[in-house]
């Protein structure tokens, strides 16, 4: 019985490493697949999206490869996991409407950036305004957003996943 209060312990303490290695700031990720998208598509593309999060900005890389037809845009959205929700931040897009932060690749690539309040969308009618960075921040911590990328022959989402926060932002102030 000791011995296995000593392990717990142990575990326990490991898990806590990394949330105090990121003292001020968070990490975040996601695996993007086609099952995660609403409603779940077949396909055999695949992606990654990694963060670290402050209180100022988001610095990101976004990895997918297998993608069916041409990649139209990459998106945060606010939205808990197999529901819907209203597009926050661009990350790349092809397409005329809304920000160009970036060309999209087509098929596989990999893009990087840094998300800032000039960013942030919306979406208004779920709680984020435009240029609200807190509320997106507040949102990817509660594990209320997912990345999604749309292409020509999935244009509601061909892979999706959901965005998990590891650590604590810590305050601006």
């Amino acid at each position: 019985m000791q011995h296995r209060i000593s392990v717990s312990l142990a575990l326990l303490a490991a898990l806590a490493l990394p949330v105090r290695a990121f003292a001020g700031a968070a990490v975040a990720a996601a695996a993007l697949n086609g099952a995660n998208e609403v409603p779940s598509v077949v396909t055999g593309a695949s992606g990654k999206f990694t963060a670290t999060i402050t209180a100022t900005e988001i610095k990101y890389k976004l990895s997918f490869s297998g993608l069916t037809g041409t990649t139209f845009v990459a998106h945060i959205h606010v939205g808990e996991r197999h529901t819907l929700g209203g597009v926050s931040v661009f990350l790349c897009n092809n397409t005329p409407a809304g920000p160009a932060p970036q060309p999209c690749p087509h098929g596989s690539g990999t893009i990087t950036g840094t998300i800032t309040s000039a960013d942030v969308i919306g979406p208004a009618g779920q709680g984020v305004d435009p240029a609200e960075f807190t509320a997106l921040l507040d949102a990817i911590g509660d594990g209320a957003t997912y990345v999604n990328i749309h292409t020509s022959a999935f244009a509601t989402g061909e892979i999706r996943g959901q965005l998990l926060q590891i650590g604590k932002v810590a305050s601006a102030d």
